[in-house]
């Protein structure tokens, strides 16, 4: 009764368009727009829009803006962005199933990008996929020797990091000497 009074007084909002909704989080129209994007009409190595000659996007065909292969989970416009921490472990099992959608191998570790939140997910994702987190990175996004180990599978996990960032993140990475990189950003 206390609940259905609270409603009433404090409808619960969709947090995106703010319309009222039953749904948490999001109205059922905004979670519509969640949708995974399909990885066969990505770019295989920037996940940016393919045009029609072949699977790589324009951009890569000339000069790979990523030293690595990176995957999204939602597209940068979705209403996604406003789940936020308050769901960690949905946010987790969405990239998982992008990461199956991908068809990458298990990586050996998941590295988190150095901040908060990419740190808070990728624990998630890694604690569901029974991998290791390595914080191997530091906030500068150089390499925290003796973190890694050579030839492993690297997952690079971002939530909203800009090209530089990653760039240098995926560099310094690479002194590891890893068997390879991939990179998946939220």
């Amino acid at each position: 009764m206390i609940k259905y009074l609270l409603d009433f007084i404090f409808p619960p909002l969709c947090l995106s368009c703010k319309e009222r909704c039953l749904t948490k989080f999001l109205c059922p129209d905004c979670w519509q727009l969640c949708a995974l994007p399909d990885p066969t009409t990505r770019c295989r190595h920037c996940f940016e829009e393919l045009d029609q000659r072949g699977n790589l996007c324009s951009q890569c065909r000339t000069k790979k803006l990523l030293p690595v292969a990176r995957g999204r989970v939602f597209d940068p416009a979705s209403p996604s962005y406003y789940l936020g921490r308050d769901a960690v472990d949905a946010l987790a099992g969405f990239a998982i199933y992008q990461w199956i959608q991908l068809e990458w191998p298990t990586p050996d570790t998941v590295i988190p990008m150095p901040d908060s939140h990419s740190l808070t997910i990728g624990r998630a994702f890694a604690q569901i996929l029974d991998v290791p987190l390595a914080r191997a990175l530091s906030l500068d996004c150089s390499y925290k020797e003796d973190r890694l180990e050579e030839d492993q599978e690297l997952l690079l996990f971002d939530v909203d990091n800009s090209l530089e960032k990653l760039e240098k993140g995926a560099f310094s990475l690479s002194e590891s000497f890893p068997k390879r990189i991939y990179l998946l950003t939220l």
